[in-house]
């Protein structure tokens, strides 16, 4: 009995729709919805901030996008301080 199925050589940034059913010795199921999936990898890390500039009560930071969105659009980022 299959399970699982294996589909390769997606391409990144395309959406692909899918359904499915079950088949068994009484017969075929109704399909199911639709379903969409998108393949996507980690995205590369943006390059390290650089810093521009500060002052007393603020700190100019320069960031750099990534040179890769993974496979979606990078929406936001996190700024984290340790």
């Amino acid at each position: 009995m299959q399970t699982t199925y294996l589909v390769q050589n997606l391409t990144k940034s395309y959406s692909y729709r899918f359904r499915y059913r079950v088949v068994n010795a009484i017969g075929s199921s109704g399909w199911s919805p639709e379903s969409y999936m998108y393949p996507a990898v980690v995205p590369d890390a943006p390059a390290q901030p650089i810093y521009l500039s500060s002052n007393d009560d603020q700190i100019v930071i320069k960031f750099e996008r990534s040179t890769s969105d993974g496979g979606l659009p990078i929406l936001d980022y996190i700024l984290e301080v340790d």
